[in-house]
Parts: C-alpha cells; structure tokens; sequence
C-alpha cells in the first residue's frame, strides 16, 4: 500500500472517529435526532477498524454498540430501519468466528 493511500486511510479514519464523538454528544441531548446517525457512524468505524487490521475484539465493540442501537431504532420504526440492522447483525455473524479464531 503506498503512503499516500495510507494516509487517506487515516485521515478517513480520524474523521469517522471524530463523527462518532459528534454524534454521540449530540444522541446525548436528543436521542431521537441524533441515535440513526450514531449508529451509522459506528458502522462505518467498525469497517475502518476492520480495514486498518485493528483488534477484532475492538471491531466487534463498536460493531455491537452499532447493533444495538439500530435493534432499538427498528423497535420504533421497522419499515426504515429494519433492513440496516439485518446487515449489521449479519456483518457481525460474519467477522465473530474470525474472532473466535475459526
């Protein structure tokens, strides 16, 4: 991988991190407006961290943290947020054996 996309890996990085901080002060003061971005700003940081070959324990956090979230959101309201839980629950079923070591 050549520096500059190395780079770019990190510059992404820091700037999903720094959405994901955003986010969550702001879910803090109202959760109804702020949690979907939450959650996706977490998915989006567990792929980054998956990515960059971090621990997959720290992947499968934020990954979970993610999942449980979207679960509540489809709770209120299936029709938009059902099909994005689906897929972060399969992502996470897709990477735990990886960390399980199988």
């Amino acid at each position: 991988m050549m520096l500059s996309e190395c780079n770019r890996e990190l510059q992404a990085r820091f700037a999903v991190e720094e959405a994901v901080d955003i986010h969550r002060r702001l879910a803090g003061a109202d959760p109804a407006a702020h949690l979907p971005r939450l959650a996706q700003a977490l998915y989006a940081l567990s792929a980054s961290k998956y990515d960059m070959h971090d621990d997959m324990s720290e992947v499968l956090n934020t990954l979970s943290e993610s999942m449980v979230i979207y679960q509540h959101l489809t709770a209120a309201d299936p029709e938009t947020f059902a099909d994005t839980a689906r897929e972060v629950r399969a992502t996470f079923a897709e990477l735990l054996p990886e960390a399980q070591g199988l």
